[in-house]
C-alpha cells in the first residue's frame, strides 16, 4: 500500500492552514453570469470539488476592472456589489474544511478588443475600440495598482483565505515582467528589477489593503517557451527572489505565454511533470512555499515531488475537472477509481477557445452538478459494443441498479481507443483511460462477454428488457481508379495490424488520423510517406496546440504533404492528382492508405424482436471522443 503522508500533511501559510498540500488550480469556467457575478451553477461546480477533499481551491481569474475582463462570463471583483455572491461561494466551500483563494487579474492587451495575433507595442496595454494595444501612461498604471488593492480588500471581505495575484500566462502583470512584451524605457521597463516595478507596486497595495497576516500568493509564469527573449528559468529565479523580498507569502509556478499557451494546458505530447524543473530551480532561490503544476497525474509522483522538497504544494488543474474526488480516492487507496484526465483539451480549454463554457470529455457531468438525478431502475440491459460509449453506458446503467451485460465482438474492449494509442504521444493517457473503464466494469458488476457479437440468437439468450446499440463506426472507403490489384488499406487497418506492405506509401486524407498514421508509418515502419489533403490546410480537425506538436514532428520526419490536392487515380505505379489547374504525378507508389473519415456502423439490430433499442455514440453520428462520452451521458437519463 502506497504512502502519501506528505501529500496529506497539513501546511500553514500565515493565517491559512490547509488540511493537505493539494491545490485546485484556477481555471476559467464561464459559469459566472454575463456581468461576472457568482451563479448557483458556479457554486455547485466548486462545491463538488470541495466535497472531494482538496485542501485549497483557487477560484478562477477574477477581473479587477471592467476593461480588464478577458472573456464573456468572466468572474469579476471590480465593484463592491460582487462581494455578496463571492461570500456565498466561500461560505459554501468552507463547510467542507477547504480553504479558498481568489485569483485576481487584468487581462491587459489580451482583452477581447485586442487584435488577434497583434503583439502589444508595450506591456499592459489597454484596447480601445479594437485598436492596436497602446502603452499605458504612469497615471493609468497608478489607477490599476489601486484597483488590484481594492479587489484584494473585497476578496478578504468575501471570506477568501488567500488572494493570488495573477502574474502569468501573458496577462497584464506578466506583460510588464516579460522582456518579450515590455519595451518601455521608463521606470517600468528595462532591467529585471525595473520590469518588476509594476508587480511590486501591486503587491504593496494589496498588502496595505489586506494586512500583514493575510496570505498573498503570486502566480508566476516561470517559462514562456520563447527562450531568453522572454521569461526563462534563469529570469524567473531572479523574479521569484524579488517577489519574496517584496513580502509575497508563496509563489504559484506555472508556464506559458500568448505565444506558447500549450505550456499552460499540457497536451498529449508533453510529458508528466514537464514544469517540475522550474519549481526545483526556484525552490533553491527562495525560502517561501512553492507550488507546482503541469500534468501531475499520478499520486505517487505528487508525493515524490513533495518528499524531495522540490515544492510545497501540488496543484492539479484538469484532474479536478475530470474527478472532484481525486484527493478522497487517493487518501483511501482507491487510485484505480480515479477518473483520468487524458490531456485531450477538447472539453476544457478547447471549448473556451470557441467562446463556450467548459465541459470535460471523460466527465460529461461538469457544469451540471446537482442538476439531474439518475433514475433508479432495475432492468436487464444488454449493451452491444465495447467501445467508449458502450463501456461508459454499461457502467452508468449498472450504477443505477440495472443488471447489465456487455457484448463485444472483438477479443478486447476499447474500440477505437486501441487504434488511438498506437501513436506514442497519446499512449500513456489513453491506456490509463482504458484501464479505468475496464476496472469500473468489474467494480460495477457488469457481465462482459468478449468475442460475442449482438445477434438475434445472442440477444434471446440474455432476454434483456432493453438494448443499447453502441456498435461504433467503420472507416469510409472510396473507389480510386487504377488501383486494381494494388494494396489499398484504411488507416484503421494499418494501426490495428501495425503493418503495411511496400516501401512507398500515399496517405489520402490529411486530418488527424491521416497525419498520425503517416507519422507511424514513417517512424515505426520506416516507410516513405506522402500525404494528400483536399482542403487548403491539413490537421484542420485537431486541437491547435497538439497540431503544433504534430507538425513539428512531421517536419523532422521528412513527410511530404500536399494540400488542395484532389486525387484522380493511379497511372501505372504513379499517383495522379490535381492542384488548381496543374495535373501532377508522384513517383512510384506501392500502397494507398485511406484516412477519409468514418461512417456509422448501425444495423437494424434485432428488428424482429419486441425489445427497445437505443443507439449511442458513433453508431448515431461519428465524432470525437468528447461526443462519444456526452451522447452516452444524455442517453442514461432517458432510459
Amino acid at each position: 500500500m502506497k504512502n502519501y503522508n506528505k501529500l496529506f500533511e497539513k501546511i500553514k501559510v500565515k493565517s491559512a492552514e490547509m488540511k493537505n498540500r493539494l491545490v485546485m488550480a484556477p481555471m476559467a469556467t464561464r459559469f459566472a453570469s454575463f456581468n461576472g457575478e457568482v451563479t448557483e451553477r458556479l457554486i455547485r461546480y466548486y462545491e463538488e470539488r470541495a466535497k472531494g477533499g482538496v485542501g485549497l481551491i483557487t477560484i478562477e481569474a477574477s477581473a479587477i476592472s471592467r476593461e480588464g475582463i478577458g472573456w464573456e462570463n468572466n468572474l469579476s471583483i471590480y465593484d463592491d456589489h460582487y462581494v455578496k455572491g463571492l461570500q456565498k461561494l466561500t461560505d459554501t466551500l468552507h463547510q467542507y474544511g477547504t480553504k479558498v483563494s481568489l485569483e485576481i487579474f487584468h487581462t491587459g492587451s489580451k482583452a477581447p478588443a485586442a487584435i488577434i495575433g497583434q503583439l502589444p507595442v508595450a506591456p499592459s496595454s489597454l484596447n480601445q475600440g479594437g485598436s492596436v494595444p497602446r502603452e499605458l501612461d504612469v497615471e493609468e498604471i497608478k489607477v490599476l495598482v489601486k484597483k488590484f488593492g481594492d479587489a484584494a480588500r473585497r476578496a478578504k471581505e468575501a471570506g477568501f483565505d488567500i488572494v493570488n495575484i495573477h502574474m502569468a500566462h501573458g496577462y497584464l502583470i506578466n506583460q510588464f515582467l516579460s522582456p518579450l512584451t515590455n519595451k518601455r524605457n521608463d521606470a517600468y521597463g528595462g532591467s529585471t528589477e525595473k520590469r518588476a516595478t509594476f508587480a511590486l507596486e501591486v503587491i504593496a497595495e494589496v498588502r496595505k489593503q489586506v494586512g500583514d497576516d493575510f496570505p498573498v500568493f503570486c502566480r508566476l509564469t516561470a517559462e514562456e517557451g520563447v527562450g531568453s527573449i522572454g521569461i526563462d528559468v534563469h529570469e524567473s529565479v531572479k523574479i521569484a527572489a524579488i517577489l519574496e523580498k517584496a513580502g509575497v507569502d508563496a509563489i504559484d509556478i506555472s508556464g506559458g505565454s500568448s505565444l506558447k499557451p500549450y505550456l499552460t494546458e499540457g497536451t498529449y505530447s508533453l510529458k508528466p511533470g514537464f514544469l517540475v524543473y522550474l519549481a526545483e530551480a526556484i525552490k533553491k532561490a527562495v525560502d517561501i512555499p512553492i507550488t507546482i503544476v503541469g500534468k501531475i497525474r499520478k499520486p505517487e509522483f505528487a508525493e515524490e515531488i513533495l518528499q524531495k522538497g522540490i515544492a510545497d504544494f501540488i496543484v492539479l488543474g484538469r484532474p479536478f475537472i475530470t474527478d472532484p474526488y481525486w484527493p478522497e480516492k487517493v487518501k483511501n487507496h482507491r487510485e484505480a477509481e480515479i477518473v483520468p484526465c487524458i490531456s485531450c483539451v477538447q472539453g476544457c480549454t478547447g471549448r473556451l477557445g470557441k467562446d463556450l463554457e467548459i465541459s470535460c470529455t471523460v466527465n460529461p457531468g461538469v457544469g451540471r452538478e446537482g442538476m439531474f438525478k439518475s433514475p433508479c431502475t432495475a432492468k436487464k440491459v444488454l449493451v452491444a459494443g465495447g467501445g467508449i460509449s458502450g463501456m461508459y453506458l454499461a457502467n452508468e446503467l449498472a450504477k443505477q441498479g440495472n443488471q447489465v451485460t456487455l457484448l463485444e465482438k472483438e477479443a478486447h474492449l476499447g474500440g477505437q481507443i486501441n487504434l488511438a494509442v498506437v501513436p506514442h504521444h497519446k499512449s500513456n493517457d489513453l491506456v490509463t483511460l482504458l484501464d479505468y473503464l475496464k476496472h469500473q466494469l468489474d467494480l460495477n458488476g457488469v457481465q462482459v462477454r468478449l468475442n460475442e457479437a449482438a445477434t438475434v440468437k445472442s440477444v434471446q439468450k440474455y432476454s434483456p428488457d432493453m438494448i443499447i446499440q453502441a456498435t461504433g463506426a467503420e472507416p469510409k472507403v472510396c473507389k480510386i481508379p487504377g488501383t486494381e490489384g494494388m494494396d489499398v488499406l484504411s488507416a484503421w487497418e494499418v494501426l490495428k495490424d501495425k503493418a503495411c506492405p511496400g516501401k512507398n506509401i500515399a496517405v489520402i486524407g490529411g486530418g488527424e488520423v491521416g497525419l498520425e498514421t503517416a507519422e507511424f508509418l514513417t517512424n515505426d515502419l520506416k516507410k516513405n510517406v506522402t500525404v494528400f489533403e483536399i482542403l487548403p490546410e491539413y490537421g484542420k480537425d485537431m486541437n491547435r496546440h497538439e497540431r503544433q506538436f504534430l507538425l513539428q514532428r512531421l517536419e523532422k520526419s521528412n513527410i511530404e504533404i500536399f494540400t488542395q490536392a484532389k486525387v484522380l487515380g493511379m497511372k501505372g505505379k504513379n499517383l495522379h492528382f490535381k492542384r488548381g489547374d496543374l495535373d501532377e504525378l508522384t513517383g512510384p507508389i506501392d500502397t494507398l492508405v485511406l484516412a477519409i473519415g468514418s461512417q456509422s456502423q448501425r444495423s437494424q439490430l434485432c428488428q424482429d424482436l419486441d425489445i427497445p433499442v437505443c443507439p449511442a455514440g458513433d453508431c448515431i453520428v461519428p465524432g470525437r471522443m468528447f461526443e462519444a462520452f456526452h451522447s452516452a451521458e444524455m442517453l442514461k437519463y432517458e432510459i
